[in-house]
């Protein structure tokens, strides 16, 4: 798993050295998705040859479809943003970028579970984390959606600090 992280790596470097070395958009769009399409059909042939998609074991299908479909995510953002100019819906992913380092370790410690379970109801397993995902898998009927929804609100919790951090003039630079 560590030589596929390290490949990864390298898929998002190649990603990158295309946005400094191609000058138009569209040599931007086509070598992404040239690079996208190669990386998502290499991971499906490899899943039907018998490597199964494993983000455990992070299999080399798994890190070739993750970073072709990765690549259509960069391409679709790129096309919206810099090529259409719609950036307003978008300014979310602006702020979330320029305080990225901050954001990581901050959700990495695991510091908006933390501070909302620090608040509870008679004992400590009545605490808000653990109330308000069930909330969430009761309104959705589903235990994944409910946590999917519960993931969504941590989400947009780090989109508002971030653009708390961004309205302060704060950003950690190395």
């Amino acid at each position: 798993s560590t030589l596929m992280a390290a490949v990864s790596c390298f898929v998002g470097l190649h990603f990158g050295h295309v946005l400094i070395h191609c000058k138009t958009h569209s040599q931007r769009m086509v070598s992404w998705l040239l690079a996208s399409t190669v990386l998502t059909v290499s991971g499906f042939l490899l899943q039907l040859l018998g490597m199964p998609f494993s983000k455990p074991l992070y299999t080399v299908s798994y890190m070739l479809l993750a970073g072709g479909v990765s690549g259509f995510l960069l391409l679709l953002l790129y096309c919206i943003v810099d090529v259409i100019h719609i950036k307003k819906p978008l300014i979310l992913f602006q702020w979330m970028g320029m305080n990225a380092l901050i954001v990581y370790v901050l959700a990495a410690c695991e510091l908006f579970p933390t501070l909302i379970q620090g608040f509870y109801w008679r004992s400590p397993e009545n605490n808000l984390v653990d109330a308000t995902e069930c909330l969430l898998q009761a309104i959705f009927h589903s235990k994944r959606w409910g946590t999917l929804a519960f993931v969504l609100v941590e989400i947009i919790f780090w989109c508002l600090a971030a653009c708390f951090l961004h309205m302060k003039g704060v950003y950690l630079r190395l």
